[in-house]
Order: structure tokens, then sequence, then C-alpha cells
């Protein structure tokens, strides 16, 4: 059987949320959540609260149907939720349920498949920027462009921010955490 929940976030959602990031659109789903571990912040994923370790090897992220994963084991998943540029995004589309018979591995709780814009032969350009508490200040740019048979989509985002006061001690074996 296929996975049976779909949700879908357009592009004209993504304008109206006001959302910071990716994290903050896919926050407004039912049954989704997003976490911290100790080490990576906004990091895991969890739908349907079936993912409370701390690696993002539940859900599998996908960007015009292919897998993004980075290189050390996979599952760091905190640099594409907070700097993939919002204004590149057609619609996001999230499965929830099994669905690693159909997309491989990663995809045990669910799927999350980001479909950028098609560049059109005007070019269309865009920046935008932000500021936010903790001295967040992020920046974000795109153009693109199709030229006879070649679409170029360029687009970047820089993101800086003091974070919150945290420090993360082990104490007898056991993590405790400090605001």
């Amino acid at each position: 059987g296929a996975p049976g929940v779909i949700s879908v976030i357009t592009a004209k959602d993504i304008q109206s949320y006001g959302a910071m990031d990716l994290r903050d659109l896919l926050m407004r789903l039912p049954n989704t959540y997003i976490f911290m571990t100790s080490l990576f912040r906004d990091s895991v994923t969890s739908f349907r609260g079936g993912n409370a370790r701390g690696s993002d090897n539940h859900e599998l992220i996908l960007l015009n149907g292919r897998p993004m994963r980075e290189g050390f084991n996979g599952t760091i998943t905190a640099p594409i939720y907070r700097n993939i540029p919002l204004e590149i995004i057609e619609k996001i589309e999230v499965i929830r349920g099994p669905g690693s018979v159909l997309y491989g591995t990663n995809a045990f709780s669910g799927v999350i498949n980001i479909v950028t814009k098609k560049p059109t032969e005007k070019m269309d350009a865009s920046i935008t920027g932000g500021y936010g508490s903790f001295n967040t200040a992020f920046t974000s740019a795109s153009a693109s462009q199709k030229v006879d048979d070649v679409e170029l989509l360029v687009a970047g985002r820089a993101l800086n921010s003091t974070g919150w006061n945290f420090e993360a001690k082990v104490l007898r074996g056991v993590l405790v955490s400090q605001d």
C-alpha cells in the first residue's frame, strides 16, 4: 500500500506564513515536529512522534525528487532546514507514513519533497533579509532564467545568529543542559 497522509505547502502559503526557514514551514503541519539535539540545533524531524532519536534517519528529504544527504552519516539535516532559500520553492510535498519501499532508505516515517520553481525566459531575481531574536540575521538571494534549452537557478542564503545561551555538561554519564 501507499502512504496515506499527504500535505502540500504552496508558494502562496510560504508567502502568507511569514516563515524564516523550512523548519518554520514544516512545524505548521499536523503531527510534525522538529527538535534539536545537544549537538545540532533543529536537526531532527519527527512525524507522529516516530523519531525520538538524535539522528534524522526516519525522514527522507528530497529536492525535486532527488535525495539530499550529507556525507558524514546522512542524518545531519539542520543545514537543509535553515539554509534553503524559501523564495525558490514552488511547493513542499510531505508524505507522512512509511515510504521506504517506494523511496528508499530514511523514508521510514515520511518523505519531504521540496519542489523548486521552474525558470522562465524572463529573468527573475530576488533578495530578502530578516532579523530576529538572539541577533539572528539572514540574507537570501536567488536568480533564475531559461535560455533556449538551459534552465538556470542560482540561490544562496547567509545566516548568522548568536544563538541561545546553552551549555551541555556530562555529569556521571548523564547529560545535563543549562540555559
